[in-house]
Parts: structure tokens; C-alpha cells; sequence
């Protein structure tokens, strides 16, 4: 019985494990020094956000939504030690996440991949290595919507989205945290995060989160380093006027790293039998990537619970990897048989995401209301280029192999893909209060989609338009109680992959809860 009230609570959002109760934020809120205080860990209510969520558009709560929300919070970040977005995922129901390699690992839920991430609600493409290998020390939470969310999402994929949430400025005086970390695989790490006012009456303030590290692998050869840096001001333009900048900086070094898996079996069909350390890659093999974001956000109050909000995002990946691939079973004597090949992979994705959004209730029949309209626009360009080995040398002995091999001469470097993806999008949603407990929320989004893919190797230039794209919304919320909710739905997401937009339906009950464990 335990087990199962404690992932239903997870399942919902305030609890994110079933053996650990942890003091936990509101959406858009601090745990209070209260509920920090001591007699022992308590899990909080969430109170209304003022932002608006991932699924609808509309500022609700987990219990108000009718999709299944998660919500990694900081502290339960920092209690578990959760280093990068991927350790994180970990941790949250209804998602599988499988290593393809030493340098990405693959997200599913529900049976579709993860692709779908969102920075502070704005949608960005993923990478090759991705948004799962950023570091968790510049975001506040991680939201993570399961299911199709096409209406702030656009073109994607029905199985999840996850929005990750940027630390702000919030102190009127100076406060700070410096970790010292040590750990596994000789990894250690420092983390400074402060945060100040720039004038005397603090309504302008400033955060820098700034964590450098270093680790080795299980595997030999492996070495990982690493540098973030993230700065923040949030200044009060006016009694109802808000303005956020920020940008990040992350960069991640990987040498010697494991690409090829290590072969199974034996020319004469017996298993192979390797050390945990035993590694496919090279001494002149690397991974590197780096992350670069900016961001503004203005927001004014309109009054009577109106608000409008503006938001510009802008994203460029760097991506380069010298990588060793096998192919072949070897001989169980001589070791001989394993065939090698090289790539050289390089790439610099670039977007910029704009939107505008306003929201606030209004009364009709009697009743009062919720309503959500607004635009988006996205542009990604993306490709990759490689370079290949002129000659590459053979292993002679990958049984007693330790990685040395001489880097083979590469030949030029040539275009593999390139193209630019264009989105734009209005959209409405409204949460409509019906009789007593009862809600119904609906809305759509109309969407343009254009990739313009540009001639490389044999492949033809060519451009796929889609215009006109609808995707709707709709949702049911029945208020058992003040703690406890039933709710049905039925959302899409276009995924212009298949040509085609698919949906899920649900029907739950979740609740939430105010749980307290002495010390």
C-alpha cells in the first residue's frame, strides 16, 4: 500500500521516489525556512504558479492539469547528488533511459523517444549528445510532462517534454554556496552560487552559478573535464514591470573516449569475457561539446490578474569528435579479425526561439475563468561535417589491445547535412469552470513548419512545407477534494518525421499531500 500511494504521488509531482520524502518547492516558489526548519522533512502543497506550465499555456498546478506532470525539484537535486539532466531523468517515473555510448545516452517514455526539450518553456531541437548532459547546477527544477504536449511544444514526438527551469535572482541581499565535491572514478568538482543586489534597493539583482570538474572513467584511457558559467540579472522595472537576462556557458572535454562496443563473441562462437575497463578507444580520441545559451524575458502586469510576457532564446551547440569504430569478431587465440575505421565528426547547430504570451481570467455566465493566447516563432540551422581516414591500421591483437594505435592521415573535411528549420504558431487555450468542481480545459495551436534541406554528398537539396497545422487540446478536472483529483484527456503533437500527428488519451487520478517525518 505504501509503495503504490507513494508513486501515485510521484506520478503527480510531489513526491519523486517512493523510499525518500524530500521539502519540495511550488512551481516558481522557495521551500519557505519553515518548512526547511527543523523538526523534520516535509513535503509542501503546491501553490499556484504565476507562470505558465509546459502543458496548457495556463499558470496551474500539477493537480489542475490534466496531463501527468513530474517535478524534479533543487533540493531533490542536491540531496541525491544529481549531477547532469540525465542523472536526473533517472529519478523520474515513466522514463527509460539506456547508454548508447560514453558520450549519449537514449530517453524514452511511453514508447517514443525523448526528444522534446524546452528552456524556461521555449522549445529547442535536441542535439547528438543533447540536453541530457547538462549540468544541473544553473537550473532551479526540471518539469517533465509525459505524454504528447503539441500545444506549447509544436512539431515532435507523443512521449514526454522536458522543461528545464533557470535559476534566478531572487535575493534582496547578498547570499551565497560554494560545494566542494569528491566522488567515484576520481571525480572532483566546486560549485560557487551567489547571488546580490546591484542597487540599494535591490530591485535589481544579479546570480552567478559557476562549477568546474574533473573525472577519470571506468574504462581505461578515459579522462573528463569540464567548465559552466551562468549569470542572471532580474531587475523591477516598476511596480508591474519585470525584466530577465542571462546566458551559459558550458564546455566538456572527453578524451579517449569508448565509441565501438566491445564484440560478444569469438570467431569460434564462444563468449567473450572482458574487463569492466577493457575500452574500444584510443589515446587520440575525443568527444568535446560546448553549450551556449541566451535569453530575455519581459513581463508586465496589466492589472485584474492579466499579464503579458515576451520571451527571446537563443541556443548554439558546438560538437566535435575524433572517434575509433570496430567492426568484426576476433580469433580467441591471436586476437586478429577486428576491422577498424575512423570519423571525425564536427557540427554547430544554431537557434533562436521568440514568443509572446498573455494570460488571466475572465467571468462569463456567472463563472469565472482562465484564458491563454499566443505566438511563437523558431529557426534551427543545423548539419554536420566529417572527415575520413585515408588509411587506417589494422588491430593485430585486440585481445592484449590497450588502445594505442597510430592516428591515421584524414583526408578533407565534407559536408554530410545541412538544412534550416522554420516554426511559427499561434495559439489559445482556456480552462472553463463548469458546474461546482468541475473544469474543462481546450485550446489549439495553429502551426507553420518548413525545412529547407541543402544539397550534400548525393543527397538532393529539397524543402518539405507544411501549412496550417492543427493541434488540439482537451481536458477534464474533477476536484474531489482540496487534495484529490480525476481527470481525463486527449492531446497530439505534429510529428513531421512520420508526415503525421499522433495523440495519447488519458484518464487518472493523482493527489497531493502535506506529509511530515520527524527527524
Amino acid at each position: 500500500m505504501r509503495r503504490s500511494f507513494c508513486l501515485l504521488l510521484a506520478g503527480a509531482g510531489w513526491i519523486s521516489t517512493p523510499t525518500l520524502l524530500h521539502a519540495q518547492e511550488a512551481p516558481g516558489q522557495e521551500v519557505s525556512g519553515e518548512d526547511q526548519a527543523s523538526e523534520g522533512i516535509v513535503v509542501t502543497g503546491y501553490g499556484r504558479s504565476n507562470q505558465p506550465t509546459t502543458a496548457t499555456g495556463l499558470p496551474l498546478t500539477p493537480i489542475e492539469t490534466p496531463q501527468t506532470i513530474s517535478v524534479i525539484t533543487r533540493q531533490q537535486i542536491d540531496d541525491q547528488a544529481l549531477i547532469s539532466i540525465n542523472d536526473a531523468l533517472d529519478f523520474a517515473v515513466g522514463i527509460s533511459k539506456k547508454d548508447i555510448d560514453r558520450g549519449r545516452s537514449a530517453i524514452s517514455a511511453r514508447g517514443f523517444d525523448v526528444q522534446n526539450f524546452q528552456l524556461d518553456g521555449a522549445p529547442f531541437a535536441n542535439g547528438n549528445v543533447g540536453f541530457g548532459e547538462t549540468s544541473t547546477a544553473i537550473y532551479q527544477r526540471v518539469d517533465l510532462v509525459r505524454g504528447a504536449a503539441g500545444l506549447m511544444q509544436g512539431a515532435g514526438d507523443p512521449s514526454a517534454v522536458v522543461n528545464l527551469i533557470r535559476k534566478h535572482a531572487e535575493a534582496r541581499e547578498f547570499s551565497g554556496q560554494i560545494s566542494l565535491e569528491a566522488a567515484s572514478w576520481n571525480r572532483f568538482a566546486g560549485t560557487l552560487d551567489v547571488q546580490s543586489p546591484l542597487n540599494a534597493a535591490g530591485t535589481v539583482r544579479m546570480r552567478a552559478v559557476a562549477q568546474a570538474y574533473r573525472q577519470d572513467g571506468f574504462v581505461d584511457r578515459e579522462e573528463k573535464k569540464g567548465l559552466v558559467l551562468y549569470a542572471v540579472v532580474d531587475a523591477d522595472l516598476g511596480a508591474s514591470t519585470k525584466l530577465s537576462v542571462g546566458a551559459s556557458y558550458q564546455r566538456d572535454d572527453r578524451d579517449g573516449v569508448m565509441w565501438a562496443q566491445l564484440p560478444y563473441w569469438y570467431t569460434d562462437g564462444t563468449r567473450t569475457r572482458w574487463p569492466r575497463s577493457k575500452t574500444t578507444g584510443t589515446d587520440w580520441g575525443f568527444w568535446n561539446t560546448t553549450e551556449i545559451s541566451a535569453f530575455a524575458t519581459l513581463s508586465q502586469d496589466l492589472g485584474g490578474k492579466w499579464s503579458i510576457r515576451g520571451d527571446l532564446g537563443y541556443h548554439k551547440g558546438l560538437e566535435e569528435s575524433r572517434l575509433l569504430w570496430l567492426d568484426g569478431m576476433p580469433d580467441r587465440v591471436s586476437g586478429s579479425g577486428m576491422a577498424t575505421s575512423g570519423y571525425w565528426f564536427k557540427a554547430d547547430p544554431e537557434q533562436w526561439n521568440g514568443s509572446i504570451q498573455a494570460n488571466g481570467p475572465f467571468s462569463l455566465l456567472g463563472g469565472r475563468h482562465d484564458l491563454a493566447i499566443g505566438a511563437m516563432v523558431n529557426r534551427l540551422d543545423d548539419g554536420w561535417t566529417n572527415r575520413d581516414p585515408v588509411a587506417i591500421d589494422p588491430i593485430a591483437d585486440f585481445n592484449h589491445w590497450n588502445g594505442e594505435l597510430a592516428q591515421p592521415a584524414w583526408g578533407s573535411r565534407y559536408l554530410s547535412s545541412s538544412g534550416t528549420t522554420m516554426q511559427a504558431a499561434v495559439y489559445a487555450t482556456t480552462r472553463i469552470s463548469l458546474i461546482g468542481p468541475l473544469k474543462v480545459i481546450g485550446g489549439g495551436r495553429l502551426s507553420y513548419f518548413r525545412r529547407d534541406e541543402d544539397a550534400a554528398g548525393t543527397s538532393p537539396a529539397y524543402r518539405l512545407t507544411y501549412k496550417g497545422v492543427f493541434t488540439p487540446y482537451a481536458g477534464l478536472v474533477f476536484d474531489i477534494t482540496d487534495n484529490l483529483s480525476a481527470y481525463a484527456s486527449y492531446t497530439r503533437i505534429f510529428n513531421r518525421r512520420a508526415m503525421s500527428a499522433t495523440g495519447t488519451g488519458v484518464c487518472s487520478i493523482r493527489s497531493k499531500a502535506r506529509v511530515t517525518r520527524p527527524a
